[in-house]
């Protein structure tokens, strides 16, 4: 059970917690395309960052990307990646142009051919999970332990790893500032505010203790 009625799910579905933070489930890259993502010449170019489930790695600083993790806390450790020790990793994502990143992402699935998945949480962070990772699948097996099903929730999202969450459910939401290959992807879905107005919040307060229908 979910240890309560919530749960977290993370490293874009790689992972999934249950209230009291005992792990659920979760799906590592496998071996051989870990070394390929990590040592390809290819990925020179680019900030390589692994997560694991209780760090985030990387070999050169990019302070860049501490301004994403100001309120988690949750911050990188510089390490040399041929040193760490054997533990698994639920995502690497490069950080890079958004352009040459595209050009990555085809790299990755020529090399490794379904044997990965791949998504952009911002336009310079090309994430890669292992093959059949999403929030929509970790969201489905979360259901599965509550008795619920996809047609009883309302999901939010603002990037395109919302995709699959987003298109899975019986009410997808939009936010305002949501990535516009998203909003063109999910076009016919409701846009509400920014994250900046708390429009979360506020479509939540309308729809709970309200009579009146949410609201744009």
């Amino acid at each position: 059970e979910l240890g309560g009625r919530g749960g977290l799910i993370s490293s874009n579905g790689a992972a999934v917690h249950d209230a009291a933070g005992g792990l659920l489930h979760h799906r590592p890259l496998d071996p051989g395309c870990l070394d390929f993502l990590l040592y390809d010449a290819a990925f020179n170019e680019v900030h390589t960052n692994l997560y694991r489930l209780d760090d985030w790695l990387v070999e050169r600083p990019e302070p860049y990307l501490l301004q994403y993790h100001q309120e988690s806390g949750f911050a990188y450790r510089v390490v040399d990646f041929a040193d760490i020790e054997p533990k698994p990793v639920l995502k690497v994502f490069f950080f890079g142009d958004h352009d040459h990143l595209k050009e990555l992402e085809a790299h990755v699935h020529a090399c490794c051919p379904g044997r990965l998945a791949t998504t952009f949480s911002l336009h310079m962070t090309l994430e890669v999970m292992a093959a059949g990772v999403s929030k929509g699948a970790a969201l489905g097996q979360v259901l599965d332990r509550l008795g619920l099903a996809r047609e009883d929730v309302i999901a939010f999202g603002d990037g395109m790893n919302d995709l699959e969450l987003l298109g899975g459910v019986g009410k997808g939401v939009l936010m305002g500032n949501a990535d516009p290959c998203l909003k063109a992807a999910l076009g016919h879905l409701e846009v509400i505010g920014t994250n900046a107005d708390e429009a979360v919040a506020g479509y939540l307060d309308q729809l709970y203790f309200s009579n009146q229908a949410p609201v744009a």
